[in-house]
């Protein structure tokens, strides 16, 4: 909050842009005030792993750079501590798991995101972790071999 006056309200965004907005719509609209009743938050990192790794070890691994991470990315807190649950769970192509770390403030939340991802991709790379990607398989069936070329523009 910037500015408030009679008719409208000023708000200074993240990216350091001044919103005004009507106080007849803001009476009306859902409001959440990440700094009450107090500043600290979750954060959740989602991480997708490839279905043939043990989803314990990835587990351990997250939990593991969750807790180094603490006093080296700014806003982390030591406590309550980093936890991960095996959630979204199956996906489509890949085991989905979510690290959920707790920050100081709501504006430490872009950050810690961003360094954990980079530990993660690490250590990942390092304990060779797979992170897979969609891929679709097509099966052409009763064509003869002139026709399958046509089909797909070769």
């Amino acid at each position: 909050m910037s500015d408030i006056s009679w008719r409208s309200t000023s708000i200074r965004s993240l990216q350091n842009n001044v919103i005004i907005i009507p106080n007849a719509k803001l009476a009306k609209a859902t409001i959440t005030n990440y700094n009450l009743p107090e500043q600290s938050m979750v954060v959740p990192v989602a991480v997708s792993v490839s279905y043939n790794c043990d989803p314990q070890l990835v587990e351990n691994l997250l939990l593991d750079e969750g807790k180094k991470a603490v006093g080296q990315v700014p806003g982390l807190l030591v406590e309550p501590a980093p936890v991960v649950r095996f959630a979204p769970g199956f996906g489509p192509s890949s085991l989905d798991l979510t690290l959920y770390c707790y920050v100081r403030k709501f504006a430490d939340q872009s950050l810690l995101q961003h360094e954990m991802r980079k530990r993660i991709f690490a250590r990942f790379r390092q304990e060779q972790i797979e992170i897979p990607f969609p891929t679709r398989t097509v099966y052409m069936h009763d064509a003869p071999e002139s026709q399958r070329s046509k089909r797909i523009g070769a």
